[in-house]
């Protein structure tokens, strides 16, 4: 199946979790930050997976500019949702997260719904206070990820 991963965050670990998905998808899928993905074509694609950052309880704008542009053309491929989260959140913030960063439409339809754990990549944007709770956060082995990455692409396939 040839996907796009359409990914939006600050730090790095939302690119990191979106080029990974490309990479196991195989089958000439790609993953693109949103300011990319709104210049593209987007029939190509056999499915799609969208998400970033939650920062405060809230996706980045750019995300959701996206997807209120192309929900027409979103509602129609197989769909895929993520959020990346520092925090351990409960299951009913989780739920929040996604019914308030995603059309209605596409929280229904998406095949998954996933957090990933944040904090895993750091880049030179983080300021000294992300810095300082960079060190606190919780951090996953490639083996861990490696294993939710699979999950993710076999949850979609099925």
């Amino acid at each position: 199946m040839k996907a796009l991963t359409v990914f939006t965050g600050k730090y790095g670990s939302s690119g990191m979790y979106a080029n990974r998905l490309a990479e196991e998808f195989g089958d000439g899928s790609q993953a693109v930050d949103v300011k990319q993905a709104k210049k593209m074509d987007l029939d190509q694609w056999d499915g799609m997976i969208v998400g970033g950052g939650v920062y405060m309880g809230k996706t980045p704008r750019t995300l959701k500019s996206f997807l209120k542009k192309h929900l027409d053309e979103l509602k129609n491929k197989k769909i895929g949702l993520f959020v990346c989260c520092a925090s351990k959140a409960e299951d009913s913030q989780i739920t929040e997260y996604f019914e308030k960063n995603f059309p209605s439409e596409l929280v229904k339809k998406a095949v998954f719904k996933r957090v990933f754990p944040g904090g895993q990549v750091m880049n030179e944007k983080a300021g000294f206070f992300y810095k300082k709770m960079f060190d606190q956060m919780a951090k996953f082995s490639k083996e861990e990820i490696d294993e939710l990455i699979r999950d993710t692409v076999n949850d979609f396939t099925k």
